[in-house]
């Protein structure tokens, strides 16, 4: 990926997977995007999910994408990427964030989503512009459910580091909560992450939101979470929103 980086001509990259495909429009669709909005560093567009047959099993996603500055979300946790083959950037910012390489040769897709934004404003394509490819091969869908957990915990560590490096530290608290033993513990992690939360840079809104997942991730682990993001989903249905 950094060779590729490296060895890139021209302004725009736009990262393919080598078993998806892109649309026929998809390459003019982004250099439009970009032509039309100079502060934009990064885009990413919706995309079809493609069986081994080349069936589509499903269309158009990811259904919600955000553009803009999303430095907040994307620090707890809160920001809708889209994989490889959806994002498309800007040469000069793909250089000067290099991938550790040893540690995302699988799965890549958990470090542009979370970096990128951090350093960037984000675009989005609403149009469905490549295909993903789900097939038996896949280097990841093919591994053991604990290997995929292993992959993900060490990916995030290193996540964590390079985001703190770049001066925006990720939002950890759940997770410590999490492995927590006992209550006092789990309360030591939640002043923690309440401190971050009044740190942190972004709408008062997103940040209250955060603190109540984090009071009730504290007082009821690991259910509280879960309680309040069904209560959202009902309250969102019957409010039509």
């Amino acid at each position: 990926m950094n060779l590729g980086s490296a060895m890139a001509r021209w302004e725009i990259v736009c990262l393919l997977d080598a078993d998806n495909w892109f649309y026929t429009d998809k390459l003019a669709a982004v250099a439009e995007k970009f032509r039309r909005e100079p502060e934009t560093g990064v885009v990413y567009n919706r995309f079809d999910i493609i069986d081994k047959d080349g069936l589509i099993r499903h269309a158009a996603v990811p259904r919600r994408l955000i553009e803009g500055d999303l430095s907040a979300l994307v620090r707890i946790w809160r920001a809708p990427g889209s994989p490889t083959s959806g994002i498309s950037v800007r040469r000069e910012i793909l250089k000067r964030i290099p991938v550790p390489e040893s540690s995302f040769r699988i799965c890549a897709d958990s470090f542009f989503p979370v970096i990128l934004p951090l350093v960037a404003n984000v675009g989005v394509l609403n149009e469905t512009l490549h295909a993903y490819r789900v097939h038996d091969r896949n280097g990841y869908l093919g591994k053991a459910e604990e290997q995929r957990l292993e992959i993900h915990r060490v990916q995030w560590n290193v996540l964590q580091r390079y985001a703190t490096d770049l001066g925006y530290p990720l939002f950890d608290a759940f997770r410590t909560i999490e492995r927590a033993r006992g209550f006092q513990e789990r309360k030591e992690n939640f002043f923690r992450g309440a401190r971050f939360l009044k740190a942190m840079e972004g709408s008062r809104g997103l940040r209250a939101w955060t603190f109540a997942k984090l009071v009730l991730a504290t007082i009821f682990p690991p259910d509280g979470v879960s309680f309040l993001r069904r209560f959202r989903q009902r309250m969102s249905r019957e409010s039509g929103f």
